[in-house]
């Protein structure tokens, strides 16, 4: 019984999170490749990466401001703060990246896609995606 009800809980998260990816691919925010975030970062997206320091420090996207990895678990206004104060512009796009399927870069895209009036876009694959593509 206990295993049932585990997978429908699945099944209704799994649901629940490509409703929620749908809707924001139709509002112009989504999940893309390497190409795509490279498009994104020659148009002047700002990116935001949400990996540890240690790993930002080895190599990071061009112009990417570090982060917390924590950042999507602030409150509104103090992840507002934060991005003000990194020069992070809202109404432009973003573009979040970690690591590959990073539960933080994700939590990060939900929230900024709930309210910022720019494109938020996340990097799928992360930086390791972003290398391998050169």
């Amino acid at each position: 019984m206990h295993r049932l009800v585990r997978t429908l809980a699945l099944v209704c998260l799994s649901a629940t999170s490509a409703l929620w990816c749908l809707h924001a691919s139709a509002n112009g925010h989504g999940a893309v490749s390497a190409d795509a975030a490279a498009q994104a970062v020659a148009q002047g997206a700002s990116v935001v990466d949400v990996r540890r320091a240690q790993a930002y420090a080895q190599g990071h996207l061009p112009n990417a401001t570090l982060l917390p990895q924590e950042a999507a678990k602030l409150s509104l206004a103090d992840l507002e703060r934060l991005l003000s104060d990194a020069g992070i512009d809202l109404s432009r796009t973003v573009l979040v990246v970690g690591e590959p399927g990073d539960a933080n870069a994700q939590a990060l895209w939900h929230t900024l896609s709930a309210y910022a009036t720019g494109r938020v876009l996340w990097l799928v694959g992360g930086t390791t995606e972003w290398q391998m593509t050169g």
